[in-house]
């Protein structure tokens, strides 16, 4: 569960994320919680982040990269598969997020220790998932791939994607081919 970019900043804030671990809210979730079930990493996800967000910022950038790291630890404490469906269903862990700040050019400089100015400020949208071999995938999409990924719900049709994205039927196959090769989608 350890969250290695907001942990950088453990003397600042004066918190780490693994530290959820010792209280008595995460007791009381061990006792009732199924382990690698995606509604358990979603817990313990949120617990960490209410942890961590309870002290003090280091900069307008803190919610987006907890936000990022909440996601991803989404990814790697779900064990849980899908179930097949004849239509094309969202990954089970997979979560597609919108960021104020260049999160793939942040996290670069907050590993070397260099400060983020106002030129990570810039909008992104960000798609993590996991493959059923536990592969974990963090990718910026585009607009396109975007809506063909939250228009997929497991009940529809490719046409029905490709209608409710607002896109054509061959954007919409490759963009759903694409999502499936990084577990983001189940296809059959």
């Amino acid at each position: 569960m350890r969250h290695r970019y907001s942990h950088r900043f453990r003397r600042q804030t004066g918190r780490m994320a693994e530290e959820v671990v010792d209280t008595e809210e995460f007791d009381r979730f061990l006792s009732q919680c199924v382990m690698g079930s995606l509604e358990s990493a979603r817990q313990v996800g949120g617990m960490a982040r209410a942890h961590v967000s309870a002290a003090p910022q280091p900069g307008p950038w803190w919610q987006d990269l907890l936000d990022y790291e909440t996601a991803y630890c989404l990814q790697a404490a779900t064990a849980e598969r899908a179930t097949s469906t004849h239509r094309p269903s969202p990954g089970i862990s997979a979560v597609c997020r919108r960021f104020a700040w260049a999160l793939p050019e942040m996290l670069p400089r907050l590993r070397a220790a260099e400060a983020i100015d106002d030129d990570m400020r810039r909008e992104v949208t960000l798609l993590f998932s996991r493959t059923d071999t536990g592969r974990i995938y963090v990718v910026e999409i585009e607009a396109t791939m975007e809506k063909v990924f939250r228009a997929v719900d497991g009940g529809s049709s490719l046409e029905q994607i490709a209608t409710r994205a607002g896109t054509d039927l061959p954007s919409t196959k490759q963009a759903l081919d694409a999502l499936a090769e990084i577990g983001a989608v189940k296809i059959g």
